[in-house]
């Protein structure tokens, strides 16, 4: 039985292993109780975020096959036989929930969570709600005039078929579709939110059309993630009967993106080498991503050149490549070449694995990493949840929680902008009117 579960390691990092998950589970428990009565804060989405991604792996590690990993992903392997990283990454589990749950308990006490409930746009906000739902079906357009329409009679076309990465096709796709899908992904968030009246149908259509054309599995994540986000934010705290049913919504989603990644892998043969362990620890967990940046870490650090490499493309990803010769790619790319090669300058094609705020931290900062990135996450949340700005408000939950589950990158990197640019305009409103008061 090599390979399994529980692998005949030192029975202390089991025992370890177990006490951590028991514990863990006590934490995300009291936040769901905290959740479902209405005394939270978003903080307690982010335990329960932190307890799906990072301690649940924990306990299914156990009973995992690490075969193909060993196959394919040699160092990703190494980190997770490694007894040291596993010492260290219980450490890590258990300090991120209880940090995480401590400061989301202190601000439930003092939040207002419902601060969306006082964003009216008075006589505009029909104007709104049509422009969000014309923005909705601008893919419908971007197909109309795309070079050759008929590609996206396919389901998929550029993730199921072969093409060429120099076509015009492809490229109309990665450049004018691809924009039309994050405008259409915003403007069905606006319009979920503020249309009263024939909202759900309307936005399930434009749900399936936009996963037509695009394919991607995490964009569609984003979409389902972004509705049930807002039917939350929309309930009434003495109403039982809709929370119950926002539960089954959920569940009822949660199986449709199951079932759609599954489909998906067998379409494309994207991981047809794949065992169920290898999907789920590469797909629906970050436990192994934090091992393996504990392991480079703890072996010379090879996955980046210099500290800190991969936070100063998150500052600065704006700035043009022509411009800046130097400038470091995102995190995912030396993570990837990593656990394939173990060093960071390979180029791995067609393959990406999915990251996120943790690992990237460690891998730039070691222990320090994870401290800042605890700091960030808490600090983001409470500024965000304490605005009287409800933009502030949504984009800066909203890119903490994706933040923990996936690298910063396309939708998340759209959310961040908007983050900083509605609290820089809220701050210098508040100076101005400071100043105009006086």
């Amino acid at each position: 039985m090599k390979g399994y579960g529980i692998r005949r390691r030192v029975e202390v990092v089991v025992i370890v292993d177990l006490c951590v998950f028991l514990i863990s589970t006590y934490i995300a428990l009291r936040a769901v109780t905290k959740i479902y009565h209405g005394r939270y804060s978003m903080l307690h989405f982010c335990v329960l975020i932190f307890y799906a991604m990072q301690v649940l792996p924990i306990f299914v590690s156990l009973f995992g096959k690490l075969d193909k990993i060993q196959l394919y992903y040699e160092y990703m392997y190494y980190a997770m036989i490694d007894d040291s990283v596993a010492y260290i990454y219980d450490l890590f589990a258990i300090a991120g929930m209880l940090i995480l749950s401590y400061n989301a308990d202190k601000l439930s006490k003092y939040s207002n969570v419902s601060v969306l409930s006082n964003f009216k746009l008075g006589a505009k906000r029909q104007y709104v709600v049509a422009m969000a739902a014309i923005c909705m079906v601008l893919p419908l357009f971007g197909i109309i005039l795309a070079p050759h329409p008929q590609v996206y009679l396919k389901f998929s076309y550029f993730y199921m078929n072969e093409y060429s990465n120099t076509g015009v096709d492809y490229l109309y796709h990665r450049t004018i579709m691809k924009i039309l899908t994050y405008i259409s992904f915003a403007g069905m968030m606006v319009f979920y939110y503020l249309a009263k009246r024939n909202k759900k149908l309307y936005t399930y259509l434009v749900l399936i059309l936009v996963t037509w054309v695009n394919g991607k599995r995490t964009l569609m994540v984003f979409m389902i993630a972004g509705i049930l986000v807002i039917d939350f934010l929309k309930w009434d705290k003495h109403s039982r009967r809709y929370i119950n049913r926002l539960i089954w919504k959920a569940i009822f989603f949660g199986i449709i993106i199951v079932g759609y990644y599954l489909f998906y892998n067998d379409k494309t043969g994207k991981s047809n080498f794949a065992d169920d362990y290898l999907l789920y620890a590469t797909y629906f967990s970050r436990m192994s991503n934090v091992k393996v940046s504990i392991y480079d870490l703890l072996n010379q650090g090879k996955m980046l050149q210099y500290p800190c490499q991969t936070l100063l493309y998150n500052l600065l990803f704006f700035i043009p490549r022509v411009l800046w010769e130097g400038k470091p790619y995102p995190y995912y790319k030396y993570f990837t070449s990593y656990v394939y090669y173990g060093v960071s300058n390979k180029v791995v094609p067609n393959m990406q694995f999915q990251v996120n705020i943790w690992s990237e931290f460690i891998s730039n900062m070691g222990i320090f990493g994870y401290v800042a990135a605890l700091y960030l996450v808490i600090w983001i949340v409470k500024k965000s949840e304490k605005s009287s700005n409800s933009i502030t408000m949504l984009s800066g939950t909203v890119f903490a929680f994706l933040y923990m589950m996936y690298g910063f990158e396309h939708i998340i990197q759209i959310t961040y902008v908007v983050w900083a640019v509605s609290s820089i305009w809220t701050f210098i409103r508040s100076k101005f009117k400071l100043v105009h008061g006086r």
